[in-house]
């Protein structure tokens, strides 16, 4: 099948951050973090639930997911009382994870964080779990290969992560193979002001705009 275009909207939907989970620190639900029970199409691996992850996952390893797809400053801190409550008890819903983690973190800057302080370690689990960035590279991939000549594909993402994977995409494309296809966004668009305050989770979108010319 040959698509004219095609958009590909990254995010987590709102469907999914109300369900039990546990992809939201707002409720408390076990801590699962699964998008499907069953890797998807592509996937090179098994997805494990994310209770798994925090309670049988090396510290180490802990450690390189949360600074690797959190970018969070105090992985290590932040695991070592991970580390400290699983061996009195497993974590197994998000309001234990949520509170080991405004344990280990700095009070000073649990009451000045503009995000909730549990916000990094929710999304690198989440992203581990789904293996959400070999996923995103698949699908555009997938998707370029699909266009029609004069087809355009459409990415918008959520996170300085996924909008690097789809940068490099699009600039390997337009370099080795300029003869065929053209960016259109020179930089990531982002909402205005006016539509952030109707969308308030529009804030760190970014859309980045691809063409199949075929020349």
């Amino acid at each position: 099948r040959s698509f004219d275009g095609i958009v590909l909207d990254i995010g987590i939907s709102s469907g999914q951050l109300a369900s039990d989970r546990g992809f939201s620190f707002q409720t408390d639900s076990p801590l699962d973090m699964r998008m499907s029970s069953t890797a998807a199409h592509g996937s090179l691996r098994r997805l494990v639930p994310a209770e798994v992850v925090v309670n049988q996952f090396s510290g180490d390893k802990l450690v390189d997911i949360f600074r690797q797809f959190g970018q969070e400053r105090f992985a290590r801190q932040i695991v070592k009382e991970i580390e400290r409550r699983r061996a009195k008890t497993p974590i197994s819903t998000t309001r234990q994870l949520v509170d080991a983690i405004i344990a280990a973190l700095p009070k000073r800057y649990v009451r000045e964080a503009t995000i909730h302080p549990a916000t990094r370690v929710f999304q690198s689990l989440r992203i581990y779990v789904n293996d959400e960035l070999g996923q995103l590279q698949s699908a555009i991939a997938s998707a370029v290969r699909m266009l029609n000549p004069g087809g355009r594909l459409v990415v918008v993402s959520f996170h300085s992560l996924e909008d690097a994977i789809v940068k490099k995409h699009f600039r390997e494309l337009d370099l080795t193979r300029s003869s065929e296809f053209r960016i259109l966004t020179k930089r990531a668009v982002k909402p205005t002001d006016e539509e952030i305050s109707r969308n308030p989770r529009s804030r760190s979108a970014k859309l980045r705009a691809i063409e199949y010319s075929n020349i």
